[in-house]
């Protein structure tokens, strides 16, 4: 099955792969070692942008300055955020588990049974994490983490040895997920690990 669609997704031209390479590992880093932490600025900051882009689109429509609606709708929607922060948990850990789903070498390429699969498992992952709030985080952003820092290893081995790493892992599919959930489970342990010290350490 060829993986190649999420690291498509990474191509943003004109940005040569050595460039955006070492900036999509840093924040798969960050968000590996770091998710539990940084999940709520992640999450105000995504939706100061979507609120920014609807501001934007709004005064295109209404033919006016896009700046008059564009910021005050971005920081409108960022507070709002900080109130509904379980939203945006559920669609961390659905997002998880849909990568997983349409990256899986037990599913077709193509068809609408992935995309079903893809939704359900979206679904019921985005609920535990309303559920299981810190374990579900912790998991989530680790796995998307994971994603990243492969993707930058990918985008950097293309430029570097004309996709020798890539061409392997699209000839054993299995080896990518497996690398994925060896760095997947490393970020978790180190996150848990990093919130135990913490408990310990804080005054009672």
């Amino acid at each position: 099955m060829d993986i190649s669609w999420l690291a498509d997704l990474t191509q943003l031209e004109p940005l040569p792969p050595l460039v955006l390479a070492p900036a999509l590992g840093g924040l798969g880093v960050l968000l590996l070692l770091f998710g539990w932490h940084i999940y709520r600025v992640l999450f105000v900051a995504m939706a100061v942008l979507l609120g920014g882009a609807l501001g934007t689109g709004a005064g295109f429509l209404l033919n006016v300055p896009m700046l008059i609606l564009a910021l005050p709708l971005g920081i409108v929607v960022g507070l709002i955020a900080l109130r509904i922060e379980k939203v945006g948990a559920f669609f961390t850990g659905g997002l998880c588990s849909a990568l997983w789903v349409l990256s899986s070498p037990r599913f077709p390429d193509s068809g609408i049974g992935l995309y079903i699969a893809a939704s359900l498992a979206f679904i019921i992952t985005g609920i535990l994490a309303v559920f299981l709030w810190r374990p579900m985080i912790i998991v989530s952003l680790a796995a998307i983490g994971s994603w990243f820092f492969t993707n930058a290893i990918l985008l950097a081995t293309d430029a570097l040895t004309s996709g020798a790493l890539r061409r392997l892992f699209n000839t054993h599919p299995w080896w990518c997920l497996f690398f994925v959930a060896l760095v997947t489970l490393a970020g978790v342990g180190f996150q848990a690990g990093f919130g135990d010290k913490e408990a310990e350490e804080a005054p009672g």
